[in-house]
């Protein structure tokens, strides 16, 4: 009876498993795909960030430009004129015209025909007819011949005339261009002020203009003659 085999051994020695002699085998690899997956994500970020600056910054510029162009207004066009020149004071003025020479002359002179000269003359209001040295001014006209004189020598004369008379030569003999005309002029005081002007005309003549100008009390006078002597002219 001891002989016969345990049914809960033999179960038991039946179920114990044995030992495998198979070899074994490796385990797989973890590759790395979360790496990459990461590192591609990145990319892919980075590039939908510069599309949309890129983006961004166009719409911005047209937005700006066109916002500059509502809110800015366009400039008045200017206008470019010419200005316009100052009045001549010679258009009313009168004009004498003679055989040898012309000039213009304010109408309030009075015009003169002297023995051997052309004149015009001014004179202040409430002076006398026969004052001598009134307050006014004076142009005297005396078309002459040079005779065996050349204009110089015409004009030499007369300085050393006036320095033997007495008067102070107070502008020594010089040249001068009137109206294109070129001369000589010089300036003497005997009681008052006289400018001589020597003009030569053709082959021997010459015009002889006297200038007297009294202005004590401001009133232009010099600066009507002044603008008298550009408007002579020889006529032949």
């Amino acid at each position: 009876m001891e002989n016969q085999n345990d049914p809960s051994q033999t179960s038991s020695q039946s179920t114990t498993p044995q030992p495998s002699n198979l070899p074994s085998q490796p385990l797989p690899e973890n590759k790395p795909h979360s790496s990459f997956l990461t590192n591609r994500l990145f990319l892919i970020t980075v590039v939908i960030l510069i599309l949309f600056a890129i983006v961004y910054s166009g719409v911005y510029l047209s937005l700006n430009s066109q916002l500059n162009k509502i809110t800015k207004p366009n400039p008045s066009p200017t206008i470019s004129s010419q200005p316009s020149p100052p009045p001549d004071p010679t258009e009313n003025w009168k004009t004498y015209r003679g055989n040898a020479f012309l000039f213009s002359y304010p109408p309030s002179m009075k015009l003169l025909n002297r023995k051997d000269s052309i004149a015009i003359t001014f004179k202040e209001k409430g002076t006398p007819d026969g004052c001598e040295f009134c307050y006014g001014y004076e142009l005297d006209f005396k078309y002459n011949s040079l005779g065996s004189k050349n204009i110089k020598e015409i004009a030499d004369n007369d300085v050393n005339d006036d320095k033997k008379n007495g008067a102070e030569i107070v502008e020594p003999l010089k040249n001068i261009n009137i109206a294109g005309y070129s001369g000589y002029t010089y300036a003497s005081v005997f009681q008052i002020r006289n400018d001589f002007i020597y003009i030569p005309h053709r082959i021997g003549y010459f015009i002889k203009i006297t200038k007297l100008v009294s202005d004590p009390n401001n009133l232009g006078h010099e600066t009507t003659v002044n603008q008298i002597l550009p408007t002579f002219q020889f006529t032949n």
